[in-house]
């Protein structure tokens, strides 16, 4: 019988040995984590070689800067033809841009229909994201389409105010000018005789030769501070309306008198008086006839129409501001009341 060989399980025993001392290889992942980041890095890098630069800002382009150009040069000529003035194209300017209402109107309309095809094109044209467009024009067609809204809205509005402005002066001229007037008894705002200024005390009941109209003037300016001065029949209290001095007629009459070369000797102011004025053919009808007259139960459109009327009697040579309130309306009966033209003019108002 034959031995074995000492060494025949060598081979397994080595091979036990190996795997007992040898440690265990698991799979890394390191080398798949740096072949993944470096192609990463590869491909970003590509990509951000290959991007396209950002497109120009519109405003920034020069469709928006030869439009804010013309704009620019338009207003100026518009401006300086409407100092100097011009004919044509220039006059038409002229008036296209003479109020700034308008001129704000046409910008805007026509910078939003231009806005609108600038778009269209830019987007349309150059963009080639198919959302873009989407997005674009939901924000700005809004925004242009308020804008012109808004200027047709203004000159709409603008008629119909002025539309119904002129309806509302029609009704109130109406009511102011007549129903007014007419349901207003002169009674209820005519001036009474006690309050009514006339002659001084001192010049009461004084032939007029001896009613100096310097003394007249200074009564009236400084006396009673008012422009007229009723006038009762010989210079009474009370009494029939006879005249009415206005201060401008006296002093009309003194730089008549003391101005005119052909006077001689020369007229002094002091020595003018109401017998003078009454004299003078130009200014003595003046005096005597600037009132109307109406009755106690007329009203302000009565007393209106007595005036008019007295104002269309003088023509040229004035015109009428009161009326004295008698009775009856008779001339020769006492004044129990005085319209001035400001109490219709007050009264009138709504």
């Amino acid at each position: 019988m034959v031995a074995e060989p000492a060494n025949k399980s060598l081979p397994m025993n080595l091979l036990t040995f190996l795997a007992q001392v040898t440690p265990a290889l698991t799979p890394s992942a390191t080398p798949t984590a740096t072949a993944t980041a470096t192609a990463t890095a590869t491909a970003t890098a590509t990509a951000a070689a290959t991007v396209t630069p950002l497109q120009e800002p519109f405003w920034c382009s020069g469709i928006f800067v030869i439009a804010l150009v013309v704009i620019v040069v338009v207003l100026l000529a518009a401006l300086l033809l409407k100092k100097k003035g011009g004919r044509g194209i220039g006059a038409f300017i002229e008036k296209l841009f003479g109020n700034f209402t308008d001129v704000l109107a046409y910008v805007v309309v026509i910078l939003a229909f231009v806005g609108i095809f600038v778009l269209a094109c830019v987007v349309l044209f150059k963009d080639t994201d198919a959302g873009t467009p989407k997005y674009i024009f939901g924000a700005i067609l809004p925004l242009l389409g308020t804008w012109v809204g808004a200027v047709l809205a203004h000159y709409f509005q603008k008629e119909n105010l002025a539309a119904a402005t002129q309806s509302i002066s029609d009704l109130a001229s109406k009511v102011a000018g007549g129903d007014k007037l007419k349901s207003t008894p002169v009674k209820t705002v005519m001036i009474r005789p006690d309050h009514i200024d006339t002659l001084p005390d001192t010049l009461l009941d004084k032939p007029d030769d001896q009613i100096k109209l310097a003394v007249l003037l200074t009564h009236l300016h400084e006396g009673i501070k008012r422009d007229r001065l009723p006038v009762f029949k010989d210079n009474k209290k009370t009494g029939p309306a006879e005249r009415v001095i206005h201060r401008t007629a006296v002093e009309r009459f003194i730089t008549q008198e003391t101005l005119t070369p052909a006077k001689d000797p020369p007229v002094a102011v002091a020595d003018l008086t109401l017998a003078n004025l009454m004299a003078d053919p130009d200014f003595g009808p003046l005096v005597r006839g600037s009132f109307g007259l109406v009755k106690a139960d007329d009203t302000l459109a009565d007393a209106k129409t007595s005036m008019d009327k007295k104002t269309a009697e003088l023509g040229p040579a004035g015109s009428c501001y009161d009326v004295f309130v008698t009775e009856t309306g008779n001339p020769s009966e006492i004044v129990i009341g005085w319209i001035t033209n400001d109490i219709i003019n007050e009264n009138a108002k709504v």
